[in-house]
């Protein structure tokens, strides 16, 4: 009967000191309180490197909108008649400037999509 006694009350106590302690429930509560604080810092980052990148991008889309407004103002201008110009100077000229215009239009919508990725990035956080 003594053996009972003594079995009834040694389990419960080895069951009980197997667990975690207090220590180190509160250890695993801190390392669980740095890695979120750690996750919400690197998401706050990218947030702000994502803002930033977008403003550039935008900045880039106003001006190369720009340099092709200014683009297509030449167009015109080099269309009309210069005194001493040959056709064939006409020609080239036309040419070189619809290069120009093409290049700057891939180039407003290459920053177009990239704008439109980053601000899909951005609502996804």
């Amino acid at each position: 009967m003594k053996a009972i006694n003594i079995l009834a009350f040694v389990i419960p106590v080895l069951l009980i000191s197997c667990g975690p302690s207090a220590e180190e429930i509160a250890r695993q509560q801190k390392h669980r309180d740095d890695s979120v604080a750690v996750a919400t810092a690197n998401r706050i980052e990218h947030k702000n490197k994502l803002t930033n990148q977008l403003k550039e991008f935008k900045q880039q889309l106003i001006k190369y909108k720009a340099d092709l407004e200014a683009a297509n103002d030449k167009m015109v201008q080099i269309k009309e008649f210069h005194f001493l110009r040959t056709g064939d100077e006409r020609e080239q000229q036309i040419r070189q400037q619809s290069e120009y215009i093409s290049h700057l239009e891939e180039n407003i919508g290459i920053i177009t999509q990239n704008i439109d990725a980053a601000e899909s990035n951005l609502a996804n956080l």
